[in-house]
C-alpha cells in the first residue's frame, strides 16, 4: 500500500497546465486550423513568462497539433485529408453506440435538450447561405 510518507506528490508545472488548455482548445476547434499562437499573448493572457509557453507549444509541435515556422512562430497545424478521414471513420464508430448508451440513460429534462438542439440545427440548415450554416 502507498503512504503519503513514502510518496511525494508534486503539483503539476505551469507549462504541463498550459499545454492541457491548449491541447484541448486546438482539439475543440476554439483555435482555427492555421491560426497563429503568439507566445506573447499567451504570456500576457494567462499571467506567466514566455519560457513555460514556449515549453507547452514544444510539446504540441511533438503531438503534431502546432508547427513552428521559423520567424514567424507557431500555427495550429491543419489536418491532412487523411487525418480527417481518419477522425470521421473513428467518430463513426463511437458516436451512434455512445449516443444510444446516452438515450437509454437520459431523463425527460435531456430529451427536452436534445429536441431544442436539433430543432435549432434544422433551422440553421433551413436557412439561405454558407454564412447561415456557419461555412
Amino acid at each position: 500500500m502507498i503512504t503519503p510518507q513514502k510518496t511525494r506528490l508534486v503539483s503539476r508545472s505551469i507549462s504541463d497546465q498550459l499545454y492541457d488548455v491548449l491541447r484541448e482548445q486546438i482539439l475543440n476547434g476554439e483555435v482555427g486550423e492555421g491560426e497563429p499562437i503568439r507566445q506573447d499573448g499567451i504570456a500576457a493572457a494567462f499571467e506567466i513568462s514566455k519560457i513555460p509557453v514556449r515549453e507547452a507549444l514544444v510539446r504540441l509541435q511533438q503531438d503534431g497539433l502546432v508547427s513552428l515556422h521559423p520567424k514567424r512562430g507557431f500555427f495550429v497545424t491543419p489536418l491532412t485529408r487523411k487525418e480527417a478521414e481518419d477522425v470521421f471513420h473513428l467518430r463513426l464508430l463511437i458516436e451512434p453506440e455512445a449516443t444510444a448508451l446516452g438515450a437509454q440513460s437520459a431523463t425527460e429534462e435531456d430529451a427536452k435538450k436534445a429536441q431544442a438542439c436539433l430543432e435549432e440545427l434544422e433551422s440553421a440548415v433551413a436557412r439561405p447561405g454558407p454564412a447561415a450554416r456557419g461555412v
